[in-house]
């Protein structure tokens, strides 16, 4: 049943030409654009044989795992252990598939907070399609700083960053990119409760958290928590490299941010 809204004439008339209609939508079988980056493999990512060089042998930690897929892809890989961490215990189907290829002993789940774990026990962090969800980006910053002996490394990969034309996560009800750039915040999630009963009536209510994170905003974050920049690399939208090299239009042809950064002391 469809959410009661009031909507104004202008908030009625943006939906009539930028929306899908709220019930009975076909959702088509199509590439995503938030999320281009989603079903590829770490080693796809950050180079096959980069990710797997850095994690032979190593304590692992993968941060916002998820259902802990990547964490039975690194510990294939040759990790000595692997610690999935996140708010949601998903974790039973990965935990069954472990016992099954013989690595349980390698890998452990939680749902502990960062701040719960003790500094410097790992080797490699891994932070997957989370970065512009964190509430506090700079807090997990630092708390993975914390956890990293010296010289540890920490790999990144989320997109679409906020200037991306979806960056704003609404492509199940806007037909047309930048809705998120154009309309207020509260025009768009106003028309939002027509397909979403959650409550949200701010991006960083939705379901994940959005935080508006933005290429710069990230590469101000790494230097203010005392990370190292190994390697940044952007991932542009259908092959538009030569934006991605221009430092304004990077923002809005970027569709994944890549990267890897070093906790100095090594």
């Amino acid at each position: 049943m469809q959410n009661k809204v009031n909507l104004s004439p202008i908030e009625k008339l943006i939906m009539r030409l930028f929306c899908y209609p709220p019930q009975g939508r076909i959702t088509k079988n199509i590439e995503n654009p938030e999320r281009q980056c989603e079903e590829s493999n770490l080693g796809t990512i950050f180079g096959e044989n980069n990710f797997r060089k850095a994690v032979n042998g190593k304590v692992v930690m993968d941060i916002g795992c998820g259902n802990g897929e990547d964490v039975i892809q690194i510990a294939l890989m040759g990790a000595d252990k692997v610690l999935g961490v996140d708010i949601r215990n998903l974790f039973d189907t990965s935990q069954k598939k472990a016992e099954m290829l013989g690595i349980s002993e390698k890998i452990t789940f939680s749902t502990k907070l960062l701040k719960e774990i003790p500094p410097e026990i790992i080797d490699v962090a891994l932070s997957k399609n989370s970065f512009e969800h964190y509430d506090n980006p700079e807090e997990i910053l630092l708390d993975v700083h914390r956890l990293l002996k010296p010289g540890g490394k920490f790999f990144i990969t989320f997109g679409p960053p906020w200037f991306h034309p979806y960056g704003g996560h609404m492509s199940f009800m806007f037909k047309y990119p930048y809705p998120h750039l154009i309309f207020r915040e509260r025009t768009v999630m106003k028309i939002r409760c027509l397909y979403k009963n959650d409550g949200a009536s701010k991006y960083r209510e939705v379901e994940g958290g959005l935080n508006k994170m933005t290429i710069r905003k990230f590469q101000q974050l790494l230097v203010k928590t005392g990370f190292r920049k190994e390697k940044i690399w952007l991932k542009p939208i259908r092959h538009l490299d030569i934006m991605t090299k221009l430092p304004i239009m990077r923002e809005f042809f970027t569709s994944t941010v890549n990267a890897i950064i070093v906790k100095p002391g090594l």
